[in-house]
């Protein structure tokens, strides 16, 4: 009880503690208030922001026309310099135009011809002429098999027909002409460079013109008269085609001379061979 009372007695502190409470605590907001004391609405109600992207927009509006300003003036200036610097149309045309010509360049051009079609149409006619000779062969043994059956009747036979007989006889002589000269000069029967040479010679002062070897091989080159008497065997070279040493020797040129007794030495020493062999 003493303890109670000497307790009692205290001198109490200055500062007390505060008071406990009890229930729902909120907490005080001292900067809420403080913020909301120095905002204030402007005098129209519009809001700050809106001001701010106006004013942006006005800006870039000053400087998108002063851009255009700069750039008409640019073009003006571009265009005093060359009238078509903004003509695309044309330019692109230019370019196409360009773009084929070196197409056709590449190509070869663009008028180019068939290479081989001359030689293909030389081909047709050579099958078109056999196939006649077969069937003309072919009409002459069926006269042969009638034999004297149609002995009396008469043969009408049209100008056209004997044109065409006259040309075929022409042809077959010329082909037989150009056999004939192939086989004189063939390699392999040449002993020496004599031929080669004589070609040679013919083909330098002109009188014998430079075989086109793509015309074809049908197309037999352009001799001169000494090599067309010239011939394989004595039954192609009759014997007035053999140059004589009498006054129509004279009257030829030198070399013709020459170039005659050339070739009937060579015609002799192929007769010598074969009646050897």
């Amino acid at each position: 009880m003493s303890n109670l009372r000497s307790l009692s007695h205290r001198p109490r502190s200055k500062m007390a503690a505060p008071a406990k409470q009890y229930g729902l605590i909120l907490p005080q907001k001292k900067g809420l208030s403080k913020t909301l004391g120095l905002s204030k609405p402007s005098v129209f109600g519009d809001d700050s922001d809106e001001e701010t992207s106006v004013g942006e927009s006005l800006q870039k509006e000053a400087i998108k026309k002063k851009m255009m300003k700069q750039t008409r003036l640019e073009m003006q200036k571009a265009l005093e310099q060359d009238s078509t610097v903004y003509d695309y149309d044309g330019v692109y045309d230019d370019i196409q135009k360009q773009r084929l010509e070196n197409h056709k360049k590449i190509l070869g051009g663009a008028d180019k011809k068939p290479k081989y079609i001359h030689q293909l149409m030389k081909a047709v006619d050579e099958r078109k002429k056999e196939q006649e000779r077969r069937e003309e062969r072919k009409i002459q043994k069926e006269r042969e098999a009638e034999g004297e059956k149609f002995a009396d009747k008469d043969a009408y036979v049209t100008s056209a027909y004997k044109k065409k007989l006259l040309e075929r006889q022409e042809e077959l002589e010329r082909e037989k002409r150009e056999a004939e000269i192939e086989a004189a000069l063939d390699v392999k029967k040449q002993k020496d460079l004599s031929g080669f040479y004589r070609h040679l010679l013919n083909q330098t002062v002109g009188e014998e013109a430079i075989p086109d070897r793509s015309a074809g091989r049908s197309e037999a080159p352009n001799v001169s008269k000494d090599t067309e008497r010239t011939s394989p065997g004595p039954s192609a070279m009759p014997h007035e085609n053999i140059p004589s040493s009498g006054s129509d020797n004279e009257e030829e040129p030198p070399r013709e001379r020459y170039m005659a007794r050339q070739i009937a030495r060579s015609t002799s020493k192929t007769y010598i061979e074969k009646e050897e062999d």
